[in-house]
C-alpha cells in the first residue's frame, strides 16, 4: 500500500456496486479476451485505473487528473446513469440499470485497452471480488491494473454528498438513509490488494 494525501474539490459522484453473471460473462469471455490479447504488443501497454471509494470521497475529481495526466479515457460510471436514466433511477431497477452501463462501458474500455489507451474506471467498486474480477480481467488481455482508495471521515463524507445531492443536478441523488447503507456495504481494499491510499480529508 501506498499513501498519499492532499485536499479536493468538494465535487463528487457516487460509484455504486452491483455485480451479475451478465456482467462476469463479459468480463472473462474466452473468446473476447483470445481476440484483444491478438492486437496488444508490448509497446502498447495499457493500465486500467480502478478508482475505489465511498461517495464523497473525490473519485471523480481525481479521475479527472488521471485523465489529464495519463492522457487516458475516464469512464465515470455515474454521469453515464445520470444522463440515461436521470438522478434518481426507481431503486428496485437500479442494480439493473447499472449493470447494463457497466457492461456497455468494459466493453468500450477494451477497446480502448487494446489501442494502447490507459483507461479510468471511475465506479467506486465497494466489494473486493468486483475489484478482483475486473483485475483479472485486464490481466487476461494484457493490461496491467493500478487500484486507488480514496478516503475520509464519514462524518466528512456524509456531509459532501448531501450538501452534493441539493445543489448539483449532474450527480445522483443519494439521502442520508441511503448513505447510511451505503456505509454498510462497502469493504475497503484490504493490504494484500496492492492499492495506492489517498486521503481527501
Amino acid at each position: 500500500m501506498v499513501e498519499t494525501h492532499g485536499h479536493l474539490p468538494e465535487r463528487y459522484i457516487l460509484g455504486k456496486e452491483s455485480e451479475t453473471e451478465g456482467v462476469r460473462d463479459i468480463l472473462f469471455s474466452r473468446d473476447r479476451q483470445l481476440s484483444l490479447q491478438e492486437r496488444y504488443r508490448s509497446d502498447t501497454m495499457a493500465t486500467v485505473h480502478l478508482l475505489c471509494g465511498l461517495p464523497g470521497s473525490g473519485k471523480t475529481t481525481f479521475a479527472r487528473e488521471l485523465e489529464e495526466t495519463h492522457k487516458a479515457m475516464r469512464y465515470t460510471y455515474d454521469e453515464w446513469m445520470v444522463q440515461l436514466y436521470g438522478r434518481s433511477p426507481p431503486t428496485d431497477q437500479f442494480e439493473t440499470l447499472f449493470n447494463r452501463v457497466s457492461i456497455l462501458i468494459w466493453r468500450i474500455a477494451t477497446r480502448n485497452l487494446a489501442l494502447g489507451t490507459d483507461v479510468i474506471l471511475d465506479k467506486g467498486f465497494w466489494r473486493k471480488r468486483d475489484r478482483e474480477n475486473v483485475r483479472q480481467a485486464a490481466a487476461a488481455i494484457g493490461a496491467e491494473s493500478k487500484l486507488y482508495f480514496l478516503d475520509a471521515p464519514i462524518d466528512v463524507l456524509r456531509k459532501r454528498i448531501l450538501t452534493r445531492s441539493k445543489s448539483d443536478q449532474d450527480s445522483l441523488w443519494i439521502n442520508d438513509h441511503a448513505f447510511t447503507e451505503f456505509i454498510n456495504r462497502f469493504e475497503p481494499p484490504s493490504d494484500d490488494e496492492d492499492f495506492v491510499l489517498i486521503k481527501t480529508g
